[in-house]
Parts: C-alpha cells; sequence; structure tokens
C-alpha cells in the first residue's frame, strides 16, 4: 500500500481486505464497463455489491468479475443474462446492449475461494455462478454511483482542507 499523506491525512498501513467467505450472497450488479482485457478480447468487468436491505453477511462488500467475449465463456454471459432475465427471445447484438440491462440488476451469487495467480499465497475470491436475486423493494437503495462516491470524498477532502486553513487562521 502506498503511503498517503494529503495536507495531514494519513492512510494507515493495512492489509487490505479479507476475503467474502464462500457462500450464497444476494447482490446488485453495481458497475459494468466495458474493456479490453490484456489477452486482447472485449468484455465485460463487472462490480457487485452484497445487499445491504437482505439479512445476510458483508452487506455492501464488493464483487468483482469479468466476462470475457470468447467462445469457451459464453456460458458466464448466459448464466448472467438468465440470472438479470434478460428476455429469451431478444437477441443481444452488442457488450452495450448487455451492459445496459444488467446494471442495477438483482442477483444471487455463489463465492468461492480460489489462489490468487500472481501471489498464490493469497485467496481470492470467485464467482462461480450467477441465479436469479430476490427482488428490489421500493425502499432497496442503490449502491452510489463512483461519480456520487468521487463528489462525496472530494467533498469531504475540501471540508478537511477548509477546517485546516480556519485553523491555521485562527493560530496565526
Amino acid at each position: 500500500m502506498a503511503k498517503i499523506n494529503i495536507n495531514g491525512v494519513k492512510n494507515e498501513k493495512g492489509t487490505g481486505f479479507t476475503p467474502v467467505p464462500e457462500g450464497v450472497y444476494e447482490a446488485i450488479i453495481t458497475r459494468v464497463n466495458i474493456t479490453t482485457f490484456s489477452s486482447g478480447n472485449p468484455g465485460l468487468n463487472l462490480m457487485l455489491t452484497i445487499r445491504t436491505d437482505v439479512e445476510q453477511p458483508c452487506g455492501n462488500r464488493k464483487l468483482f468479475d469479468n466476462l470475457v467475449l470468447v467462445e469457451s465463456s459464453m456460458y458466464k454471459y448466459d448464466l448472467v443474462a438468465e440470472a438479470t432475465g434478460f428476455p429469451e427471445d431478444q437477441e443481444i447484438t452488442s457488450l452495450e446492449q448487455f451492459r445496459d440491462y444488467i446494471l442495477h440488476k438483482p442477483v444471487q451469487v455463489k463465492v468461492l475461494h480460489e489462489p490468487d495467480k500472481y501471489n498464490p499465497e493469497k485467496t481470492r475470491e470467485r464467482i462461480s455462478t450467477y441465479k436469479k436475486g430476490l427482488e428490489l423493494s421500493e425502499d432497496t437503495e442503490l449502491p452510489a454511483t463512483e461519480d456520487e462516491v468521487v463528489d462525496k470524498m472530494t467533498e469531504q477532502v475540501k471540508d478537511i482542507i477548509r477546517k485546516k486553513r480556519e485553523k491555521k487562521d485562527m493560530q496565526g
């Protein structure tokens, strides 16, 4: 972890997150990025947020998955399409169309552990399957988007800097 000290605000050296325990979780697909993977193949990078409106451990933790657009991985696209209720009679013709449909859909995922391929001493999560998730109620709050998180963090940093300046002005 990098050492960060911006205007007196420091991060504490940590060991990172422990993996979400193996099991079945209700989640919401909260981010879908179209990308080109290191293999040169296009696909989707998913971020899922474990739901807090369902009684289960690890609420609000994030899970990640990659859907590479190659024939051998199309089963994953099928799993996600079925889990999100994509109409069977409708043809998916682009990653953009698929992304737009699955974003903010509830799913049930099964999480397994496996050794990290870059650091075998570490364990990483892997989503092994997708199933239809519990319906969202009108009261279900969707997790914040990346833009909302960045905006909130920016406001927090501005507030910290403003308070430090006020304190400095009062002292000097």
